[in-house]
């Protein structure tokens, strides 16, 4: 009876459930590069029981021979599953001497007679009197070539995983801890065996140790869904990003975020491994995914706001090379930065550059938005013209600066005068316009009133001592109780607004007419 045969065969066991497990992931490169390692150690651990169970060299040998195909190619399995894991690629040269050491360790254990230069006279050995194993008797070519190209692939491979390990976000560091455990427990117990250090003499127990690497690869690959949620060079792709990125599997369940994304959300939410939907409407926009267009993007008119920032937000649907399942990736690109510069070049072509009211093209624009909501709400609408009298005599002994001074000073003084729902615009010139909605013709002429009192006390100084500024002012209130609505609105009131001006003007300027 072989001693430990329990573990053994524990160990096919695990590797077997993993490996049928894992047959539903091959869609994916790193589904089928894992399926590549769990059949290499099947193929190990499967034909070596068979050698222990076996009674003859020659059975035995046999069941060798098959053995070295897993023990051979599992190095490179190693090795290409931790290139995929980390998003890498190995040069070509490199995978042609690769191929090279295992076509010419195969070659030898399977085509050439014995002896030759990967093994010489294999005997059997008994071990304690219960049961025989072999002693291979190998020559140079394992010793000096395939041993040392096994360590080195499996060594570059936890170099790959330790890499990844220091910088990966907390649930990449437990399964990639774990990957790098049950990686170095069959390269330690070999190397033990190697130096015939083992429990039982001629015995290798690196097939038995494969159980415990299939217990860990399964408590990550069932813990941490290790096949649905896994780096793909992360600190290129993901975690360099600025713009917040989420990947949700076929079950929404959110499996990948960089580090924008997760300053998104409380640092007491972890998001990856959470449902999505549960997420959106706490700390995204509930209904994102289904307002979206049919491109699966929202315009700049539909910017999503999450906390005090606007976002244009991207879902891709990326399939598997089936054309089946594959993830859903969220790309949130932060425009605040843009919109806001948007609003203010906006602000800027709606007001005069030299005053900061509204300009003549946006005073007309709410002239005839404050005139249909007065028809239809049956309101008094007050508008009142003003200018500054004798302005042209303020440019010719002053200068035009002086004149652009006075203009912003009457400017602040109308600004300041008005009620918070008024409107005031420079209709051109030093002209302006005041607009108010609901205001009496009384009231109107109040508000005239205290402006021309307040313009008249501005002084402004000059080389010759201070200037006064003086303003007339037209007042018009329209009342439109059984008038017919207007097709061009601002054009009308202008023009009545403006012969009251006009009346003002002449009768002395420095006054009010209504």
């Amino acid at each position: 009876m072989v001693p430990g045969l329990w573990i053994f065969i524990t160990s096919i066991v695990i590797l077997t459930v993993v490996l049928f497990y894992t047959l539903g992931k091959r869609g994916t490169l790193i589904g089928r590069a894992f399926l590549f390692l769990l059949a290499c150690a099947w193929i190990w651990t499967a034909a070596f029981i068979l050698e222990l169970v076996s009674t003859t060299l020659e059975i035995k040998l046999l069941f060798a021979k098959i053995q070295f195909i897993g023990i051979v190619l599992i190095p490179v399995a190693w090795l290409h599953f931790a290139l995929v894991h980390v998003g890498r690629r190995l040069k070509i040269h490199f995978w042609i001497l690769i191929f090279l050491v295992v076509a010419l360790s195969l070659i030898f254990v399977l085509l050439v007679p014995m002896p030759n230069l990967f093994w010489g006279y294999p005997s059997l050995i008994p071990v304690n009197g219960t049961f025989n194993v072999v002693d291979y008797d190998y020559g140079p070519l394992f010793t000096y070539v395939l041993m040392p190209f096994t360590n080195i692939l499996i060594l570059s491979s936890l170099g790959l995983l330790v890499h990844l390990l220091l910088e990966h976000h907390t649930l990449y560091k437990q399964q990639t801890l774990l990957i790098i455990v049950g990686t170095s427990i069959p390269l330690v117990m070999n190397i033990l065996y190697i130096f015939g250090i083992t429990p039982v003499t001629h015995l290798n127990y690196s097939t038995a140790s494969l159980s415990i690497t299939g217990v860990l690869f399964g408590y990550a690959l069932f813990k941490f869904r290790y096949l649905d949620v896994y780096p793909l060079a992360r600190d290129i792709i993901f975690e360099q990003m600025q713009d917040p990125v989420l990947v949700l599997n076929e079950r929404k369940v959110i499996i990948d975020a960089n580090r924008a994304a997760i300053g998104l959300v409380p640092v007491s939410v972890d998001l990856v491994g959470s449902d999505y939907h549960k997420l959106e409407s706490l700390y995204f926009h509930e209904g994102l995914m289904d307002s979206l267009s049919d491109t699966g993007k929202s315009g700049p008119e539909d910017s999503v706001a999450i906390e005090s920032r606007l976002f244009d937000v991207t879902v891709k649907q990326v399939e598997d090379i089936r054309g089946q399942g594959g993830c859903t990736i969220i790309l949130f690109h932060d425009v605040t930065d843009r919109e806001n510069l948007h609003r203010k070049i906006e602000e800027l072509g709606r007001r005069d550059p030299l005053t900061g009211v509204f300009n003549r093209r946006e005073l007309i624009f709410h002239i005839e938005q404050l005139y249909e909501e007065a028809y239809d709400k049956r309101l008094p609408l007050s508008l009142l013209m003003l200018d500054i009298d004798s302005f042209k005599q303020v440019n010719d002994t002053y200068g035009h600066d002086m004149g652009d001074r006075a203009l912003e000073t009457f400017a602040k003084v109308l600004f300041h005068s008005i009620q918070p729902t008024d409107i005031v615009g420079r209709y051109g010139g030093d002209e302006f316009i005041i607009v108010s909605l609901g205001t009496s013709l009384d009231r109107a002429i109040v508000m005239a009133e205290e402006i021309r009192r307040e313009v008249s006390l501005q002084k402004l100084p000059t080389t010759v001592g201070d200037m006064s500024l003086r303003t007339s002012i037209g007042v018009k209130t329209f009342d439109f109780s059984g008038e017919k609505r207007l097709s061009n609105p601002a054009t009308k009131l202008l023009a009545e607004v403006d012969e009251v001006l006009y009346i003002a003007k002449r009768e002395g300027k420095n006054r009010i007419s209504y």
